[in-house]
């Protein structure tokens, strides 16, 4: 989920600044504000544009993803939700569920085409 989106200028001056998660008061976001460019700002421009950083009004997994063009800086900050990352671990746990029954199924095919056949599986 994408938490907000700003463009501040190389002196950290807000050009552009759009919050999706609300941050209420002036005064608080000035401070995201000012994390997010001291995160950014610090970094050298032959560094990774992607960083994940930690900004109290809205948690430690913060992912920044930015660009840095002449004298501004794009930044999008996003974070995954729980309820998202819940639902890949539940598909992903119902999918080797599903490999893991599909195998047994398989065996037990074997199983049966041997006692059939009157052979026993270590002939195989």
């Amino acid at each position: 989920m994408i938490k907000g989106i700003i463009i501040v200028n190389n002196s950290g001056k807000p050009r552009l600044v759009k919050f999706y998660q609300n941050v209420f008061g002036e005064e608080r976001q000035q401070s995201v504000i000012r994390r997010v460019f001291q995160q950014v700002s610090t970094r050298s421009d032959s560094f990774c544009n992607y960083l994940e950083g930690s900004i109290p009004e809205w948690g430690d997994n913060i992912k920044l993803i930015y660009r840095h063009y002449a004298t501004l800086y794009f930044v999008f900050v996003e974070a995954l939700d729980k309820q998202f990352e819940n639902a890949i671990n539940d598909q992903e746990r119902m999918h080797k569920q599903s490999i893991k029954n599909a195998t047994a199924g398989k065996s037990d095919s074997v199983d049966a085409i041997s006692t059939k056949l009157g052979a026993s599986r270590s002939a195989w």
